[in-house]
């Protein structure tokens, strides 16, 4: 007896009880399919997340409030803090204040509340914006406090309800009329980091004005990519310790930000995988149960197999490979499944799920998996079979 003999007994047997055999891979399909989708959508938020700071130059330092020294009052980032690093670094190429401001903006008979980001006009030297009409604002524009603003893609439908070209007209910010110069190309909805369609960007001048803020929540600093950013982060670090006696501000590489995030969602990615498998585990405990009655009914004929000279590992293959067949059709069929799973959760959720061809193969290789691991014991069992015994069972 051949393997491809083996595989045809199998597949026969399989199919003399279709509907008990359908019933025991449904655990598997939706056990593939929660895999596949939990695993899709660790994946997505992973590349989201990093998509978020994708625009923002390599050479680029984070400097923030240190809220997390309990100690301390938070100091936030002044105008003179400014200054120092501009007369102390020599390694500083761009210096971009950066504050937010949620406020109501209208538009004729619209309103709606989103976040405006003041800052100023080398904001694009730093963070690469894509446009789909329009520009950013100069630095003319800045120090003269002409009341300008640039928007993205969920103000436009929100507020302005339309597909033209928006540029040249005017929304209101606070009871500031603010004249539209740009459009940002569509981004994603998540809006976490420095760009987003939710975002409104006007001078950082104005923004003062309006908000009779003179402190920064946040500030970007370019420096020379020729130097390590670890010299110019302990550097800067120096400079604040000098005047404060102590580091008032976390100083934060974009590449740190984005190898934590890589971390933690490798992290998240790996824990809905293992909450997905949980239903396939069950699955395969379904699958084993049906193996082992299946065993049980065909007892006779194992012993008939036997007496005509079948050897023990071709009653182990056989039953193996049903369970393996069972388990991968069911994976198969997971996989639709979970793909049909994956285009819903896309249309109603701002968090893209992203299918990639390493997921759909962990998602077989663990069916497959659960296939050889079900299967092994009530392929062991048949395998130990006494033949005379099996011969008289009824």
């Amino acid at each position: 007896m051949h393997f491809l003999d083996v595989m045809q007994i199998s597949l026969e047997s399989l199919l003399t009880s279709k509907f008990r055999n359908l019933l025991a891979l449904f655990g598997i399909l939706v056990g593939v399919a929660s895999v596949m989708l939990m695993i899709s959508l660790g994946s997505g938020a992973r590349s989201m997340l990093l998509d978020e700071f994708s625009s923002t130059s390599m050479n680029t330092l984070i400097i923030e409030a240190d809220i997390t020294n309990k100690n301390r009052v938070p100091r936030w980032f002044s105008q003179s803090d400014l200054m120092l690093i501009e007369k102390g670094s020599q390694d500083i190429r761009e210096i971009v204040p950066i504050n937010w401001w949620q406020t109501l903006v209208k538009y004729r008979t619209e309103s709606v509340y989103t976040y405006v980001l003041g800052t100023t006009y080398n904001f694009t030297k730093v963070v690469h914006l894509k446009f789909e009409s329009g520009r950013f604002f100069t630095s003319l524009e800045e120090s003269s406090q002409i009341p300008v603003c640039v928007i993205g893609q969920k103000v436009k439908e929100d507020i302005l309800q339309t597909e033209e070209d928006v540029v040249g007209r005017e929304v209101q910010l606070g009871e500031v009329k603010f004249k539209i110069i740009g459009v940002l190309a569509k981004q994603n909805d998540l809006n976490m980091g420095f760009t987003g369609d939710q975002k409104i960007y006007i001078p950082d001048t104005i923004y003062r004005v309006q908000t009779g803020n003179y402190e920064n929540e946040m500030v970007l600093l370019q420096h020379n990519p020729q130097i390590k950013t670890v010299q110019v982060q302990n550097q800067l670090k120096k400079l604040f310790n000098l005047k404060y006696n102590y580091i008032p501000f976390l100083v934060t590489p974009i590449t740190e930000l984005q190898d934590n995030i890589k971390m933690l969602t490798t992290v998240l990615t790996a824990l809905l995988g293992a909450i997905g498998s949980i239903s396939l585990v069950v699955g395969g405990i379904g699958i084993m149960n049906i193996m082992l009655v299946t065993v049980t009914e065909r007892t006779r004929e194992i012993g008939i197999r036997k007496a005509l000279g079948a050897k023990k590992n071709y009653i182990l293959a056989q039953f193996i490979i049903e369970a393996i067949v069972l388990c991968l059709t069911g994976g198969c069929l997971g996989i639709g499944l979970g793909y049909l799973g994956s285009t819903i959760v896309n249309q109603l959720s701002p968090i893209q799920s992203k299918i990639t061809w390493e997921t759909i193969a962990i998602s077989l290789g663990f069916a497959v998996g659960i296939g050889v691991i079900s299967g092994l014991y009530p392929a062991w069992k048949a395998q130990q079979l006494d033949p005379i015994e099996s011969l008289n069972y009824e």
